[in-house]
């Protein structure tokens, strides 16, 4: 059993990290194309988008000396003004030239609902798998005391008889 806990504690770990991996590489993707949609519109308008014209992002642009910075990916808290709250998101990077100037862009995506499906998706599928080790527990338990009451009986045999009467051997009555 101690087997089975700690294997399910590392398989549990292990499931988590990776289906977090996997919503991270989910929400860079959708980075990616809200900064194509950023590079689209400032080839067309020579100028950045509004912020409010993307409603579950923060965009923030700060002009840069030179183009340096290639796109990079990483995780922040940020102030989500709209729900006046801070929350855990996922940014994305780079560095764009428009006309003569250098900018630096930087996009930002609230990981909150994506938190909220790695839990679910990680509740559904361990919890069945404790209810299971659980059973497992309490039926080899039931199976184990089963197995061994005809041991127990006759060490209790064993226990009553003496040698030294000169009693044949009898049984003890049955164990509770």
């Amino acid at each position: 059993m101690i087997t089975s806990i700690a294997g399910l504690l590392l398989i549990g770990y292990l499931f988590y990290h990776t289906l977090s991996n996997y919503l991270n590489r989910q929400i860079d993707n959708y980075l990616v194309e809200e900064l194509l949609e950023v590079k689209d519109y400032t080839t067309k308008k020579e100028s950045f988008p509004a912020h409010t014209a993307f409603e579950d992002l923060v965009i923030e642009y700060h002009q840069v000396g030179r183009l340096s910075l290639k796109r990079h990916f990483g995780d922040t808290i940020f102030y989500n003004t709209k729900k006046q709250v801070e929350e855990t998101g996922r940014y994305l990077e780079e560095d764009l030239q428009m006309g003569a100037q250098t900018y630096r862009v930087k996009i930002i995506a609230s990981k909150i609902a994506h938190i909220d499906q790695a839990k679910s998706i990680f509740l559904v599928i361990i919890l069945p798998v404790l209810a299971l080790l659980l059973l497992l527990l309490l039926v080899s338990r039931y199976m184990m005391k089963k197995m061994w009451l005809p041991f127990k009986q006759l060490l209790l045999n064993l226990k009553s008889f003496n040698l030294n009467q000169e009693q044949n051997f009898a049984q003890v009555s049955k164990l509770p």
